[in-house]
């Protein structure tokens, strides 16, 4: 018997994962054997973030009633006059979607298996996240109604997973998976290294671009010998993706300051450029190999250090396969 995979991928947005993840997802999925995928909807649109940090909060609300009508659509023909009933697995990239209530209302009311699962990326649980600042008071009781029916959440560090032990009551069923990051080995060995430090996050709250100014006054009155080392903001620089793993090849070190991480991708593929990472000595940033602070002072000291460091940073050790994720669906 054939087993169906529904895909539903998040809008393809060039500045963020969302285009690499749809990409590197499709490509793994064709590794397959006895098993159809589709994708919902087959070809996601590129969309601009214009109103939002992460996402575009009017875009992405269109993009997620579209796919969930296609998917209804999907479900509807392919069972609603069927009586082969085939077992079937709906799988979000991001399992924060407001779909998932009209999915739920669908499973519960007709006799076919259906399995749910998706990535999650954070939530209101999250503190310092966009939905805990601002939606806070009606998002705790929704995502704790979600997660806890679904069948599998992936994560991406063990610090996220114990987040949301106050949120799932069923731990088992929230899995520590490896993300996939990007990489590029050609990139990384055949770029010389400069005297840069680089901001990499978005300029959200959250990540608090602030306190990197700080470092780089204090690092300039303090270091004189270095003042000509680069301090530069990603977001400030570059224009696109390609600029973007530019930069941090180009660089010696990255900073990041957030009030919270739950994986750190821009840290990972900094490392896999070749820059030193420089985190804060929590989150999910305790699980990875950089170079960890507990204050701006301790930070502006290890930046120094790395600078001036001859060895080879340590690399992330993620790829952008997406296997350790598929095999689980």
């Amino acid at each position: 018997m054939e087993r169906l995979i529904f895909f539903l991928p998040l809008e393809r947005i060039k500045e963020r994962y969302s285009d690499q993840w749809f990409r590197w997802f499709t490509r793994d999925f064709k590794k397959l054997k006895g098993i159809k995928i589709i994708t919902v909807p087959k070809r996601p649109q590129t969309q601009r973030i214009r109103h939002g940090e992460w996402l575009d909060v009017y875009g992405t609300n269109m993009f997620k009633a579209v796919q969930t009508a296609m998917l209804v659509r999907l479900l509807q023909r392919f069972y609603g006059a069927s009586t082969l009933k085939n077992p079937i697995t709906v799988f979000f990239m991001d399992l924060w979607h407001p779909g998932l209530t009209a999915l739920l209302y669908i499973r519960d009311n007709i006799p076919y298996p259906m399995k749910i699962k998706g990535i999650l990326h954070a939530g209101s649980y999250s503190p310092g996240d966009m939905l805990n600042r601002n939606c806070e008071e009606w998002c705790i009781p929704q995502e704790r109604a979600w997660f806890n029916q679904v069948d599998e959440i992936f994560v991406g560090s063990k610090w996220h997973k114990d987040y949301l032990s106050d949120v799932v009551t069923d731990q088992d069923k929230v899995m520590v998976v490896k993300f996939p990051v990007y990489t590029n080995d050609r990139l990384r060995n055949n770029t010389p290294k400069e005297d840069i430090v680089v901001f990499p996050n978005r300029f959200d709250p959250e990540r608090q671009h602030g306190n990197f100014k700080i470092m780089e006054s204090t690092f300039l009155m303090k270091y004189p010998k270095d003042r000509h080392v680069k301090f530069l903001c990603s977001h400030e620089v570059c224009k696109t993706k390609g600029e973007y793993y530019k930069l941090l090849a180009r660089a010696k070190v990255v900073v990041t300051c957030p009030m919270n991480e739950n994986f750190g991708i821009a840290v990972k593929e900094a490392q896999n450029l070749g820059a030193w990472a420089v985190v804060p000595n929590k989150f999910a940033y305790k699980e990875n190999s950089a170079v960890k602070y507990d204050t701006l002072d301790e930070a502006i000291k290890l930046v120094h250090t790395c600078l001036h460091n001859k060895l080879k940073p340590p690399m992330s050790g993620f790829t952008s396969d997406t296997m350790d994720i598929i095999r689980r669906i």
